[in-house]
């Protein structure tokens, strides 16, 4: 699967994609995904975490998080698509997981409210064709300038 990059017309593999993001993460950072069902965002993540040394990445869509610890920090991994309030979101710990480790969330929508302006947002798309994918990203945070153009 190929994604086209929102800065500039580079065309990377997904798995040179999450690479690249994982890469530039650290503690406190948070990566949310957007898309509709099947474009690829667990896809990303499990790409990103592999910069991780994670291999055996599976979806939280059941489980709604899923988390991976290193030596130094823990990798929370959310699927918020079947949470219906800001109560369920808070009752499994999300604001305070933006605040420790990294935090990649997928289905974001009920948690707006809490996900830092800083925060690498990632917005896929298909295209018409089933290998290829479009992926705009934004961000206000300077450390993820390899992506987005800072305006």
């Amino acid at each position: 699967m190929m994604l086209e990059s929102f800065k500039g017309k580079s065309s990377f593999r997904l798995s040179d994609l999450g690479f690249l993001i994982g890469s530039i993460l650290s503690i406190g950072s948070v990566v949310i995904l957007r898309g509709d069902l099947g474009v690829g965002k667990t896809a990303l993540s499990k790409e990103i975490l592999s910069f991780f040394d994670f291999r055996d990445v599976v979806s939280p869509s059941f489980c709604i998080l899923n988390q991976y610890k290193t030596h130094d920090f823990t990798i929370n991994h959310f699927d918020l698509y079947r949470l219906k309030s800001e109560d369920e979101l808070l009752g499994i710990g999300f604001e305070e997981s933006l605040r420790v480790g990294i935090t990649i969330v997928e289905w974001p929508e009920i948690a707006s409210r809490f996900i830092p302006d800083s925060s690498l947002k990632i917005s896929m798309f298909f295209t018409d064709r089933d290998d290829i994918r479009f992926c705009k990203m934004s961000s206000s945070g300077a450390e993820h300038s390899v992506f987005v153009s800072q305006k």
